[in-house]
């Protein structure tokens, strides 16, 4: 900056002088040597305008492509984190769960229906005697097979005593009956059935069947506990059959995959959504889903929700903050986090600010260049 000023300063006592010298040259009558001082101090000033002008135009490229590249990446990068509301029809989830320990997961979460069917189970207080008379025999081997059927069934104070890292849920309906898999997680629970009913016990070699005349009086409730599913790598299931109703709340979603493998184990995986929608509300737009479109979200904080069994569907409602929402039709999915020039465009409040900042600029760039003149 110093030798600039010092060229600018040593470029104007050059005019200055040679300014002098043809004035005293035209006093004296020496025209043709006054001419010649004026045409140099001419030459100089365009020889001056002809560099400013160039560096004019290199920093008005650097400025367009730096330009094209802001709005480029403000196009093409996506925001960290937005908020959305989905509601959607499925026929089968798949729930990541966050890996924070919550001792009242599931609390008040409900599942109802004429028909149950778990495995893994060991059974705890108030057991009826024929399923005490088997855990005594079985000792050691308590995993038990139960099925029970009556006028109403409810699985009941449904908790997570145990947890592993990125324990999931998998829910999936079909033809009146809903299908529970439990990975990571090791669970505590009551059942209580209407008589008359039938309870199926089944251990590792015995059966012994239960029936509203034989030692149960209503209503019929067991408390269970399922095997770790920590140590052992062992998935827990249940299912729902006839007249089936239930309602998961309160689990800590990390993320929820709308999609089934099909066939199981075979890694290729097939969407479940039936129709719904996904509502980026910072930058008020709304993507439509159809049957077998593909859907993935991931949560950072996703505590409004409901996941609700109606018939043969899932009604999922989903509101949060979200670090991933990703979704299209098959082979085609796209990632529906919008980009920063959408967030900056649709939010009013950050559109002023930057305005501001800009005028501002363009303001203080006016100035300095009057002042330089």
């Amino acid at each position: 900056m110093n030798q600039k000023n010092k060229k600018s300063s040593q470029f104007s006592n050059d005019v200055d002088e040679r300014l002098a010298t043809a004035e005293a040259l035209l006093d004296e009558d020496r025209i043709s040597e006054a001419k010649d001082q004026l045409d140099w101090i001419e030459s100089a000033r365009k020889i001056k305008e002809y560099k400013q002008e160039r560096k004019k135009y290199y920093w008005s490229v650097v400025m367009a492509l730096a330009s094209i590249l802001v709005i480029s990446l403000s196009i093409g990068i996506k925001v960290p984190s937005t908020y959305i509301s989905a509601e959607l029809v499925v026929h089968g989830i798949d729930v990541r769960l966050k890996e924070a320990m919550n001792n009242a997961l599931f609390e008040g979460s409900t599942f109802q229906a004429d028909g149950i069917d778990m495995d893994q189970l060991i059974f705890l207080d108030e057991m009826p005697y024929e399923m005490a008379v088997l855990a005594n025999k079985n000792a050691g081997r308590e995993k038990f097979h139960a099925s029970m059927e009556g006028q109403g069934v409810d699985l009941k104070e449904l908790r997570a005593i145990e947890r592993q890292e990125a324990p999931e849920l998998s829910i999936s309906v079909f033809k009146d009956a809903a299908q529970f898999y439990f990975s990571g997680l090791r669970l505590d629970g009551r059942l209580r059935v209407k008589l008359p009913a039938e309870l199926n016990v089944e251990g590792e070699d015995s059966v012994v069947k239960l029936n509203s005349g034989h030692q149960l009086n209503p209503p019929v409730s067991m408390f269970f506990r399922t095997v770790s599913a920590v140590t052992g790598g062992i998935p827990i299931n249940f299912s729902l059959s006839k007249n089936v109703r239930w309602q998961v709340q309160n689990i800590n979603i990390y993320s929820i995959d709308f999609s089934e493998e099909v066939p199981p184990g075979s890694g290729i995986r097939k969407s479940t959504v039936e129709a719904g929608s996904v509502k980026l509300l910072e930058v008020g737009t709304e993507k439509t889903l159809s049957k077998d479109d593909h859907l993935y979200i991931e949560c950072i904080e996703c505590q409004r929700y409901s996941l609700m069994g109606d018939g043969n569907a899932i009604r999922v409602a989903l509101q949060g903050r979200v670090r991933k929402v990703i979704g299209g039709i098959p082979g085609y999915q796209v990632n529906y986090m919008p980009s920063y020039i959408e967030y900056i465009y649709n939010n009013q409040r950050l559109a002023i600010v930057w305005s501001a900042i800009i005028f501002v600029w363009g303001l203080l760039w006016a100035m300095k260049r009057s002042f330089a003149r």
